[in-house]
């Protein structure tokens, strides 16, 4: 069976969820089989049409008239010509990986079986966490904003660090006492901090009992935060901005993440994710997949738990619902969590029926970027 077509889809779901959010859906044909996957760049897409020509134009030429045969061999193709000429990380193996799952997508509706069948599937459901917003706002509104998932039974949540220590501190404190000993809390530093001032942070997380920090320090330098996890009063999660199990694998060996987060829309895909757990399971890690996008890299971080006995949770980024629901119904939402778990899709390929139609009339509208100085991380103070 031959590949007959390679499609980067740009769409944008104008403030169904208070803002305006792009995806980059990856649309592949085989002989009038479709396969679906998505490109993720932490959050959503920002840029998705940046991919459109590195998905066509480029990589898509590689596939185009190939059969389909075995997906490892294809995608191992794409990063071998990609290396030399467009590097091993960032838009290059964003966009290879929303490719690999929509080719992994495709491979397992021929078979007639979900995408986790065909690695040894172990599970059919898989405990989420609720991943909500930032600290900037009182407990109440994290409280009334997270009670949807925690009466399904949910015990994990995420918030989010503001440019405010002193004051989010505060209000995790409020929030612990609101959400009571049963709930762990998770916080996300998206990399504002210095390793001072992560130190500093982390102290206070644990004398709330917060179960870990993620991504305090940037990511682009990992001597600082080799310093900063060995000596860190929390455990310190890394993996969003990571790419490859090569990369993984280099952290892991340096003395860091405490827990791995790999993300499929972003890390290179499923097979690499299931090396990256292989690997992080050797070192003594576990692994939580980073999932902030769209239902395609929900379904992707579901079915790579499913496969993994090392993988105790993934993220469940539940105010993104809006942007699943007209492209795939609730299957992955709120409502079918229950006590605390997520089924994963049973269908052929992903499990998810996509509304093509509705996808392709969420027309792509740039949004309109800040271009002042107003971001600021958190130095020495």
């Amino acid at each position: 069976m031959q590949i007959r077509s390679v499609e980067a889809i740009p769409a944008t779901f104008a403030d169904l969820v208070g803002d305006d959010l792009n995806l980059c859906v990856i649309r592949i044909e085989a002989d009038g089989v479709v396969g679906w996957g998505e490109i993720c760049d932490s959050y959503c897409c920002t840029f998705p049409t940046a991919y459109v020509p590195l998905v066509e134009d480029v990589l898509g030429r590689l596939l185009v008239g190939q059969e389909l045969g075995h997906v490892d061999a294809l995608t191992r193709h794409l990063r071998t010509w990609a290396r030399r000429r467009l590097g091993d990380a960032g838009m290059a193996i964003q966009a290879i990986s929303g490719i690999e799952l929509a080719l992994w997508d495709l491979a397992a509706k021929l078979a007639g079986v979900p995408v986790s069948a065909l690695h040894g599937r172990l599970r059919d459901t898989v405990p989420v966490y609720a991943s909500g917003k930032f600290l900037d706002r009182p407990a109440p509104h994290h409280v009334d904003l997270l009670a949807p998932a925690l009466d399904r039974g949910v015990t994990t949540v995420k918030v989010r660090a503001s440019l405010e220590p002193a004051a989010d501190l505060a209000v995790i404190a409020a929030l612990r006492a609101e959400l009571g000993a049963g709930v762990d809390v998770l916080v996300d530093g998206n990399e504002n901090f210095s390793v001072t001032t992560a130190r500093r942070f982390a102290v206070g997380l644990a004398d709330l009992g917060v179960m870990a920090l993620e991504e305090p320090v940037p990511q682009t330098s990992p001597t600082a935060i080799a310093r900063l996890v060995a000596d860190a009063a929390v455990p310190i999660a890394y993996g969003e901005h990571m790419f490859g199990a090569v990369q993984f694998n280099d952290a892991l060996a340096a003395g860091w993440p405490d827990i791995v987060q790999p993300d499929p829309a972003i890390a290179g895909g499923l097979t690499e994710c299931l090396h990256i757990a292989t690997l992080a399971e050797g070192f003594g890690a576990p692994v939580v997949p980073h999932s902030s996008a769209g239902p395609f890299a929900l379904a992707s971080a579901l079915h790579l738990a499913a496969c993994r006995q090392n993988i105790p949770i993934v993220e469940h980024s539940f105010t993104l619902e809006p942007l699943w629901e007209p492209i795939v119904g609730d299957v992955l939402s709120r409502s079918g969590i229950v006590d605390g778990a997520l089924a994963v899709p049973d269908g052929p390929g992903w499990g998810l029926d996509v509304d093509e139609e509705r996808l392709r009339a969420a027309t792509y509208q740039p949004a309109r970027h800040d271009t002042g100085l107003a971001w600021r991380s958190i130095g020495v103070r």
